[in-house]
């Protein structure tokens, strides 16, 4: 715990903050040493004033005004909870307002740029609590003390036993606290998986859980993930792109090429290409990132990169775990589904069932890791299949619907004119019946059809619109609508509420198509 130095301070300052803990009257060394921590006290003062998610955390953890040592932070806090009361933002001009002119606003700019991060506001209020206990324990000691002293023994120990009740409630601010269970009973069991569709609806990426996609290159595991970072982005919902191995030119032209609109990536896709090691400004950048944006799925695009990056060796377990807990953990802290794209060793005799280095790296993850296996390889005009197996399912949904419990999917990648592609992930049953699925042209047909339907009454409907509008699978019907769009029959354009609205250019017709290979009950 810091103890701050207050040497700064006048005495008659010292003597009022001590008074007010119960610790008498006089300005001595000793008050100077009283159990504080300032540096949490203003962080997590500008944390609240910075975003409504921090003044909850803070709140939730038992923080109240008078857990503050600094007076002016115990009224600051007090001037943001009546804030919240009158259901105000908590900025620095409205708070000053609140605290009836006892507060300058541009302190309070100043805690709220000198704050490291929002997303800690939690851990500052429990280090706040804590020294507020420690407070708490001094006064009742000095006053039993005082009793003995005395020698009043029965009012010592009535002392003693009132400081043993009477401790504050709070957390103590370590994780070695006990878990209440009573939660994790009522509770449904592990997680399912809710990201990344296969067809026929399974799903392969757990929330808030670490994964991984391990292959040799050119195996498609880029594509995997850049097709569940489209999945989230068509859903409106944020993706985050940490790139330790290609550059931004290379992940929005496989975006694009999938069928993604422009105007959704700029909005939903937080691409950051890292250089430097995970240090404090990095992780301060990173939580910033986490909380502005709130993504629900992070691709971590080379491991071994990142590793080597930061001094750490792939083949040694304690260093895999080090870069657990300093990315993929820190990350999916916030209920982000995790994916760590990796490389596995040349020999396939000695691969095992993890990626390229320490054991560790499969150990540590606690939703899922996959293995592709090129079966015809991928390339600009031409159809290419991976071969999907899961090594390891610590909830253990996927391995319930996986073939021999290892086979997930097979991967099919075609390449199409203009340079888009389509990507299935097909059950091992239709890959192995000779089925793949090329393009759904019948269902094309009837998406395009029913939005001209639909433009001629004066209507441009949403995507939400649509999949209401089109009887059939709502994965389906999504997937028909993308492939139009990218192809240039349908337009789009914003809508309220950030939606995009759908008008067709052409209609769509598959006369020159190659054979609709979805099976019709399906539809």
């Amino acid at each position: 715990m810091t103890l701050t130095d207050t040497d700064d301070l006048p005495d008659h300052v010292l003597e009022d903050q001590a008074a007010a803990e119960g610790l008498g009257p006089r300005p001595t060394r000793r008050h100077r040493d009283i159990p504080h921590d300032a540096d949490a006290e203003e962080a997590v003062i500008g944390a609240m004033l910075y975003s409504l998610d921090a003044c909850d955390a803070a709140i939730e953890a038992g923080l109240a005004p008078d857990h503050f040592y600094g007076p002016r932070y115990a009224r600051t806090m007090a001037a943001i909870v009546a804030c919240l009361d009158h259901a105000e933002k908590p900025d620095p001009i409205t708070v000053a307002a609140r605290s009836g002119g006892t507060i300058d606003a541009r302190d309070l700019i100043a805690a709220l740029v000198g704050t490291p991060t929002a997303a800690n506001a939690a851990a500052y209020a429990r280090r706040i609590i804590t020294c507020h206990r420690l407070r708490h324990t001094m006064a009742a000691g000095t006053q039993v003390a005082e009793l003995a002293r005395t020698g009043d023994l029965d009012g010592a120990l009535a002392a003693m036993q009132r400081l043993a009740a009477d401790q504050p409630d709070g957390d103590t601010g370590t994780t070695w606290s006990t878990i209440d269970l009573a939660a994790v009973i009522d509770g449904d069991g592990p997680p399912e998986p809710t990201m990344l569709a296969r067809d026929d609806g399974h799903q392969l990426l757990y929330a808030g859980r670490v994964h991984a996609f391990n292959a040799e290159s050119e195996s498609g595991k880029s594509w995997l993930a850049c097709t569940a970072a489209a999945e989230r982005i068509a859903e409106g919902e944020h993706v985050l792109y940490l790139d330790f191995e290609d550059h931004a030119t290379g992940i929005v032209g496989r975006l694009r090429a999938l069928g993604v609109d422009p105007a959704a990536i700029i909005d939903r896709l937080h691409y950051i290409r890292p250089d430097d090691p995970i240090d404090a400004v990095a992780t301060a950048a990173l939580e910033r990132t986490l909380i502005d944006h709130r993504p629900t799925l992070a691709i971590i695009d080379g491991v071994t990169e990142v590793m080597v990056q930061n001094g750490w060796s792939i083949n040694d377990n304690d260093d895999a775990a080090r870069f657990l807990l300093a990315l993929p953990r820190r990350i999916a802290r916030h209920g982000v589904a995790v994916v760590m794209i990796d490389h596995v060793p040349k020999d396939k005799e000695s691969r095992g069932r993890y990626g390229i280095g320490a054991q560790h790296k499969l150990a540590g993850v606690d939703g899922a890791v996959y293995r592709l296996e090129v079966t015809k390889p991928f390339g600009v005009g031409r159809t290419g299949t991976s071969v999907i197996t899961v090594a390891k399912d610590r909830p253990g949904h996927v391995r319930g619907f996986a073939t021999g419990g290892e086979k997930v999917a097979t991967m099919q990648l075609v390449s199409l004119p203009g340079g888009d592609v389509h990507l299935s992930l097909l059950t091992p049953d239709d890959a192995t019946s000779g089925e793949l699925r090329v393009r759904p042209t019948s269902l094309m047909e009837k998406v395009c059809d029913a939005i001209a339907a639909l433009n001629e009454s004066g209507v441009k409907p949403t995507r939400n619109g649509v999949l209401a509008d089109v009887a059939g699978k709502k994965k389906f019907v999504a997937e028909a609508l993308r492939l139009l769009i990218a192809e240039g029959f349908v337009a789009t354009e914003p809508g309220p509420n950030r939606s995009q609205l759908h008008a067709v250019i052409k209609p769509y017709r598959p006369t020159t198509e190659p054979v609709d290979n979805y099976p019709d009950e399906e539809f």
